[in-house]
Protein backbone atom coordinates (compact mmCIF):
# COMPACT_ATOMS: atom_id res chain seq x y z
CA UNK A 1 0.00 0.00 0.00
CA UNK A 2 1.16 3.64 -1.14
CA UNK A 3 0.47 6.43 1.07
CA UNK A 4 1.45 10.32 1.11
CA UNK A 5 2.95 11.17 4.34
CA UNK A 6 2.63 14.73 6.29
CA UNK A 7 3.92 14.59 9.56
CA UNK A 8 7.49 15.62 10.16
CA UNK A 9 8.49 12.76 13.02
CA UNK A 10 7.11 10.17 10.56
CA UNK A 11 8.86 11.47 7.89
CA UNK A 12 12.20 11.24 9.44
CA UNK A 13 11.58 7.47 11.45
CA UNK A 14 11.05 6.05 7.74
CA UNK A 15 13.92 7.76 6.40
CA UNK A 16 16.21 6.46 9.24
CA UNK A 17 14.74 3.05 9.19
CA UNK A 18 15.41 2.35 5.13
CA UNK A 19 18.76 4.38 5.25
CA UNK A 20 20.94 1.47 5.31
CA UNK A 21 19.38 0.41 2.26
CA UNK A 22 21.36 3.19 0.56
CA UNK A 23 25.21 2.64 0.11
CA UNK A 24 26.00 6.16 1.60
CA UNK A 25 22.94 6.50 3.47
CA UNK A 26 22.03 10.02 3.98
CA UNK A 27 21.86 9.93 7.53
CA UNK A 28 25.09 9.68 7.55
CA UNK A 29 25.61 12.75 5.74
CA UNK A 30 27.65 16.12 7.36
CA UNK A 31 24.26 17.84 5.82
CA UNK A 32 21.41 15.20 6.67
CA UNK A 33 19.37 17.98 8.85
CA UNK A 34 19.77 20.49 5.24
CA UNK A 35 18.27 17.54 3.41
CA UNK A 36 15.66 16.51 5.37
CA UNK A 37 14.02 20.21 6.50
CA UNK A 38 14.28 20.62 2.65
CA UNK A 39 11.97 17.24 1.99
CA UNK A 40 10.08 17.95 4.88
CA UNK A 41 9.11 20.97 3.86
CA UNK A 42 8.76 20.72 -0.27
CA UNK A 43 8.82 17.32 -0.83
CA UNK A 44 5.70 14.94 -1.63
CA UNK A 45 6.39 12.18 0.41
CA UNK A 46 5.05 8.92 0.10
CA UNK A 47 5.75 5.35 2.10
CA UNK A 48 5.00 1.76 1.16
CA UNK A 49 3.97 -0.35 3.49
CA UNK A 50 2.90 -3.92 3.94
CA UNK A 51 1.05 -5.24 6.63
CA UNK A 52 1.77 -2.25 8.99
CA UNK A 53 5.59 -2.53 8.26
CA UNK A 54 7.50 0.05 6.21
CA UNK A 55 8.79 -1.18 2.77
CA UNK A 56 10.28 2.08 1.35
CA UNK A 57 9.71 5.52 0.24
CA UNK A 58 9.86 8.10 -2.00
CA UNK A 59 10.46 11.86 -2.00
CA UNK A 60 9.56 14.13 -5.14
CA UNK A 61 9.12 17.98 -5.95
CA UNK A 62 6.80 18.77 -7.88
CA UNK A 63 7.49 22.74 -7.43
CA UNK A 64 9.08 23.56 -10.51
CA UNK A 65 6.26 25.27 -12.50
CA UNK A 66 7.88 27.56 -14.73
CA UNK A 67 9.92 24.18 -16.79
CA UNK A 68 6.89 22.06 -15.69
CA UNK A 69 9.55 18.89 -14.66
CA UNK A 70 9.16 17.36 -11.01
CA UNK A 71 12.29 15.88 -9.64
CA UNK A 72 12.27 12.84 -7.91
CA UNK A 73 15.49 13.06 -5.15
CA UNK A 74 14.73 9.53 -3.15
CA UNK A 75 13.24 6.65 -3.66
CA UNK A 76 14.30 3.45 -1.58
CA UNK A 77 13.17 -0.07 -0.95
CA UNK A 78 14.47 -1.67 2.08
CA UNK A 79 16.66 -4.82 1.57
CA UNK A 80 14.32 -7.26 2.74
CA UNK A 81 11.64 -5.64 0.53
CA UNK A 82 13.36 -5.58 -2.77
CA UNK A 83 12.18 -7.80 -5.55
CA UNK A 84 8.73 -7.06 -4.73
CA UNK A 85 7.56 -4.37 -7.23
CA UNK A 86 7.62 -1.63 -4.82
CA UNK A 87 10.18 0.66 -5.89
CA UNK A 88 7.13 0.59 -9.20
CA UNK A 89 4.69 0.66 -7.26
CA UNK A 90 6.60 4.35 -5.49
CA UNK A 91 7.63 5.17 -9.11
CA UNK A 92 4.18 4.88 -10.47
CA UNK A 93 2.68 7.36 -7.11
CA UNK A 94 5.53 9.59 -8.50
CA UNK A 95 5.08 9.98 -11.76
CA UNK A 96 0.83 9.87 -11.03
CA UNK A 97 1.25 13.13 -8.90
CA UNK A 98 3.49 14.68 -11.36
CA UNK A 99 1.08 14.20 -13.88
CA UNK A 100 -1.75 15.37 -11.76
CA UNK A 101 0.05 18.99 -10.99
CA UNK A 102 0.71 19.20 -14.81
CA UNK A 103 4.02 18.66 -15.46
CA UNK A 104 5.38 17.85 -18.53
CA UNK A 105 8.44 15.30 -17.41
CA UNK A 106 10.17 13.78 -14.17
CA UNK A 107 14.21 13.91 -13.52
CA UNK A 108 16.40 12.22 -11.29
CA UNK A 109 19.99 11.87 -10.31
CA UNK A 110 21.70 8.49 -10.22
CA UNK A 111 25.72 7.75 -8.96
CA UNK A 112 27.00 6.24 -12.74
CA UNK A 113 27.96 3.39 -10.52
CA UNK A 114 24.78 2.46 -8.92
CA UNK A 115 23.68 0.39 -12.08
CA UNK A 116 20.79 -1.57 -10.33
CA UNK A 117 18.91 1.82 -9.63
CA UNK A 118 19.59 3.10 -13.33
CA UNK A 119 18.52 -0.01 -15.14
CA UNK A 120 15.22 0.18 -12.97
CA UNK A 121 15.06 3.90 -13.91
CA UNK A 122 15.36 2.52 -17.66
CA UNK A 123 12.59 -0.03 -17.13
CA UNK A 124 10.20 3.20 -15.55
CA UNK A 125 10.99 4.60 -19.27
CA UNK A 126 13.51 7.45 -17.84
CA UNK A 127 16.63 8.02 -20.24
CA UNK A 128 19.87 9.55 -19.98
CA UNK A 129 19.38 12.94 -19.95
CA UNK A 130 23.44 14.59 -19.25
CA UNK A 131 25.82 12.72 -18.02
CA UNK A 132 27.17 15.25 -14.96
CA UNK A 133 31.07 15.96 -14.28
CA UNK A 134 31.97 12.93 -11.56
CA UNK A 135 29.95 10.18 -10.92
CA UNK A 136 26.12 11.58 -11.40
CA UNK A 137 23.81 10.90 -14.24
CA UNK A 138 20.30 12.79 -15.06
CA UNK A 139 17.87 11.01 -16.26
CA UNK A 140 14.65 12.65 -17.62
CA UNK A 141 11.23 10.85 -18.28
CA UNK A 142 8.69 12.27 -20.56
CA UNK A 143 5.41 12.47 -19.66
CA UNK A 144 2.28 11.99 -21.97
CA UNK A 145 4.63 12.45 -25.11
CA UNK A 146 5.28 16.56 -23.95
CA UNK A 147 8.61 17.41 -23.71
CA UNK A 148 10.37 19.97 -21.52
Amino acid sequence: MIKRVYKSSEKEYIIKLCDTSFPNGICKRDNYKEIFDKIDKYAEFYVASSEGDVCGYAAMYNNDMDAKTAYITMICVRDIYQGRHIGSELMAACIDSAEKTGMKAVRLEVAKANLKAAAFYEKAGFVNEENLPGDRIFMVLKLNGKGT
